[in-house]
């Protein structure tokens, strides 16, 4: 159950930074601002395979520290030890994109096969 929280979870923050402008453009901004500063940032927040690895992370670090007690993320219910949670929190980046890559896969399959109905 973890799993499919953590996937759903990634996959929604995720969609939500590359494809959503965002109230008041918010994102369409940040999306700017990134392209002026540096591209790979840029690039980064519009890849849905680059920004879940790190918000996998990101969800996993805040899992670890803040509620340690309950396992969000899957590497963290897997492996109980918490003094390897340099490897937890990598996994679970790992496992965050390639669940997402498949979940944003099968969405555009979906898109089109309906857009090949009309």
């Amino acid at each position: 159950m973890s799993l499919i929280i953590f996937v759903l979870l990634i996959y929604g923050i995720c969609n939500i930074i590359v494809f959503a402008n965002g109230p008041f453009h918010v994102f369409q901004k940040m999306h700017e601002l990134f392209r002026e500063k540096h591209p790979v940032l840029e690039e980064l927040t519009s890849c849905m395979i680059c920004l879940p690895t790190w918000v996998g992370m990101f969800v996993s670090a805040v899992n670890l520290l803040f509620f340690p007690l309950f396992s969000l993320s899957p590497m963290n219910a897997l492996i109980a030890d918490k003094a390897v949670w340099p490897i937890i929190i990598f996994f679970d980046g790992l496992i965050g994109s390639g669940a997402n890559w498949l979940v944003h896969t099968f969405q555009e399959m979906m898109e089109r096969c309906n857009n090949n109905e009309q």
